[in-house]
């Protein structure tokens, strides 16, 4: 099985209705709808049963992530984005006019995720043929 990773690494990534899902025979990584997730088709879900859900990283990880990167920084202003509603946006907003911590903070927050997505992969058991393409 071929594992689409920066497929997996955006559904890891996700906010708003619906679940990404990989299908552990294609390594396919699939949208699913609200409607699909609420269906009464006894076919459609068991076209789903076959995936593995893929569940967003936790707000909370993500505040600690802006926290070390606060602290890494040397700007504890920004700590304060963690605790506030939607903090990568809040971030995004707070760095807009310094593009070189911005795009650190960018370069960091995809470490981040790519790290997570090698862990979801590892806690689920797949084993794809191809390694991650950022390694």
């Amino acid at each position: 099985m071929r594992l689409r990773w920066n497929e997996l690494v955006r559904a890891l990534e996700h906010r708003g209705d619906g679940q990404f899902a990989v299908d552990p025979g294609s390594g396919v990584v699939r949208f699913f709808d609200v409607h699909d997730l609420e269906s009464d088709d006894p076919l459609e879900l068991l076209d789903m049963e076959r995936f593995l859900m893929v569940t967003a990283v936790p707000g909370g990880t993500i505040a600690e992530w802006i926290e070390m990167f606060a602290e890494d920084v040397g700007r504890p202003d920004l700590e304060e984005v963690a605790l506030e509603k939607r903090p990568l946006r809040r971030l995004k907003e707070r760095l807009a006019a310094e593009p070189e911590i911005l795009e650190r903070w960018k370069a960091v927050y995809r470490d981040h995720l790519r790290a997570e997505a090698e862990a979801w992969v590892e806690s689920v058991g797949l084993e794809p043929e191809n390694p991650p393409p950022w390694r």
